[in-house]
């Protein structure tokens, strides 16, 4: 199940205090420990940017809504672009980007393991 993120989940889930300006989802198992978090925070320039990380493997389905839910509510709320990493590390992470509308971004500078995309949410 997915919900919406509290402060005490990313503290519990990544062992620090969040960000001042964030939004997020927690993914939990059956026993109601978190499992997984997307998050969207904002860089020194005012850029979104998301980021997603789990203690183990979720279903392609329940990655793909949170993903969905996570962009429909950026839209709402007016946001331009969300910016990400993709780490070629993992098996079809350009795949997904992709299949979610996801480009390329070849002006934010980044390393060739972990290319910048993004995806322009107003569009």
């Amino acid at each position: 199940m997915t919900r919406l993120a509290t402060a005490d989940d990313f503290r519990r889930f990544f062992g620090r205090e969040p960000p001042a300006i964030w939004f997020g989802l927690a993914a939990e198992d059956a026993a109601g420990a978190i499992v997984g978090m997307g998050i969207v925070t904002h860089d020194a320039f005012g850029r979104a940017w998301g980021s997603y990380s789990a203690t183990r493997r979720l279903s392609a389905a329940t990655m793909h809504r949170a993903a969905q839910r996570t962009l429909a509510a950026l839209r709402e709320a007016g946001e331009p672009v969300l910016y990400v990493h993709c780490h070629l590390s993992i098996p079809g992470a350009e795949r997904w980007l992709r299949r979610l509308g996801f480009t390329a971004a070849p002006e934010i500078p980044s390393d060739a393991e972990n290319p910048v995309w993004k995806w322009p949410i107003s569009a």
